[in-house]
């Protein structure tokens, strides 16, 4: 029961995360183009930080659970000697700065910024790449910005496609193509990188629980990509044409992409808990 728990925490923490940092870095790179469709983003934003507060709270108590359930300086001590101890004072960290700068304007959005960042390397610290070394943990940080990037302005897109005017919107995903064909270019390579170091493919390692479920997100994920590329060939044409039914159809497969992004987290908060690569 322990580990169903610790897994919802971690699905929350995956959402609040990648959702409130992701809008922050998302709201900033497209910038003006977002036009009326940025006012949904201090409350995503605010939304977001605050689920990463319960589920970061909720991960350091089933942490001291499993550590016998006391909490004095003997198991506080005993947490923050390891990985998840740092892991969590950065996930309430960022999640406080973002809740504070939800609604920051100017320069002040500066610190969304840094909250967004400071609650991502946490995931550079604590897990199956970070264990293994620093330029895992580091690549491994880098793909949870540029993942969070990619769903933040999905949640952005989406709200523009029923707001924004058709002109309007074509500039915005224009804008967006610019950035997401680096972006997620670095995602797919730091994504193939981590597989193949987390990976032993010589011990048959496919046959295993951990490559199982790292199989079904890595299938996820590119169901993922698969639609980005439809919208980026056929849904984007249509908007830059005019032809009245661009927006209506980007919003659909938006609202695909997300549910999609939600069965990767899923299976990425499953993966954490229940299996390891070196079992």
């Amino acid at each position: 029961m322990l580990e169903l728990f610790a897994t919802i925490a971690k699905l929350a923490l995956y959402v609040g995360s990648f959702a409130g940092a992701g809008v922050a870095f998302a709201w900033m790179s497209l910038g003006r183009r977002l036009g009326r469709s940025a006012e949904v983003a201090p409350k995503i934003i605010a939304m977001a930080a605050l689920a990463m507060l319960v589920a970061a709270v909720a991960g350091a108590v089933i942490l001291i659970a499993r550590l016998g359930g006391q909490v004095d300086t003997t198991t506080l001590s005993a947490i923050w000697e390891t990985p998840a101890g740092p892991a969590i004072a950065f996930q309430l960290a960022g999640a406080t700065l973002l809740l504070l700068s939800a609604r920051a304007k100017g320069g002040m959005r500066t610190f969304q910024l840094a909250g967004g960042a400071v609650a991502l390397v946490s995931f550079g610290l604590n897990g199956h790449s970070a264990s293994i070394g620093l330029l895992t943990g580091a690549i491994a940080f880098l793909h949870v910005c540029a993942a969070s990037w990619w769903l933040g302005s999905l949640l952005l897109l989406r709200e523009a496609g029923r707001v924004l005017p058709e002109a309007d919107l074509a500039l915005l995903v224009r804008r967006f193509s610019m950035f997401a064909i680096v972006i997620v270019g670095g995602l797919v390579a730091g994504g193939t990188f981590l597989t193949l170091t987390l990976v032993d493919f010589e011990r048959s390692e496919w046959l295993t629980p951990y490559a199982q479920a790292l199989s079904m997100k890595i299938v996820l994920a590119a169901s993922v990509l698969g639609i980005a590329v439809w919208n980026k060939f056929l849904i984007t044409p249509r908007i830059a044409a005019g032809d009245g039914r661009g927006a209506q159809q980007l919003s659909q497969s938006i609202g695909i992409e997300l549910g999609l992004f939600a069965g990767v987290f899923v299976a990425t908060a499953w993966l954490t808990t229940f299996n390891s690569p070196h079992a």
